[in-house]
């Protein structure tokens, strides 16, 4: 039996520090489960980060999932992240679902990548039902680079809302297409109505 190697809770612990340093302000934690109970995750939240009127979320504990991509280490794990409005209900669910989806397929996200109509369940009227994910340290968290735990190196992917248009414009172009409209467009991208930058 190993000694050294740090209980699960400590490796939580070690998320959630990072975590709540890069967002700023006090988080709170929140155990969610599929609904058929064959997979959880715990989504951590701060309020009032990055502006008043937003949430900080991310998940803790998809960590443990070991995913298969090419080329991809079988020690690369993921967490997580997101921005979105407080007032909406429905968010940390909406990450939730996410985290349960790579669960499932156990298959790495990469920058880039998608996962489409995991908003709409939840928001059956929002203009943006598909989530875009980026390299959370690149594009809104600088201080969340790789973690290093043990033998694995756990990444932080930052997930954004995005229309059918913008889909449809990344399969043609790319993402650094996509990206570069995203940031150039004047809608906020936490909206969950906005309108498409395409």
């Amino acid at each position: 039996m190993e000694t050294n190697r740090p209980e699960i809770v400590s490796e939580d612990r070690h998320i959630e520090r990072l975590l709540a340093n890069a967002f700023g302000g006090t988080p709170s934690l929140q155990r969610i489960s599929h609904v058929t109970r064959k997979y959880e995750t715990t989504v951590l939240s701060v309020p009032g980060h990055p502006e008043p009127e937003l949430s900080c979320l991310a998940t803790i504990g998809l960590w443990r999932t070991p995913l298969t991509a090419p080329r991809v280490l079988e020690t690369q794990r993921l967490e997580l992240i997101g921005i979105f409005e407080s007032a909406k209900e429905g968010c940390l669910e909406v990450l939730a679902a996410a985290a349960f989806r790579v669960m499932r397929t156990q298959k790495y996200l990469s920058p880039g990548n998608v996962i489409q109509d995991c908003i709409h369940e939840w928001y059956p009227k929002a203009s943006v039902p598909h989530l875009y994910f980026v390299d959370a340290a690149h594009w809104s968290f600088p201080q969340l680079k790789p973690a290093v735990m043990g033998a694995l190196t756990i990444r932080f992917l930052q997930a954004l809302p995005i229309a059918e248009s913008e889909y449809q414009f990344l399969q043609e172009h790319g993402s650094r297409a996509l990206e570069a409209k995203l940031l150039g467009g004047s809608a906020n991208l936490w909206d969950l109505k906005r309108p498409p930058s395409i």
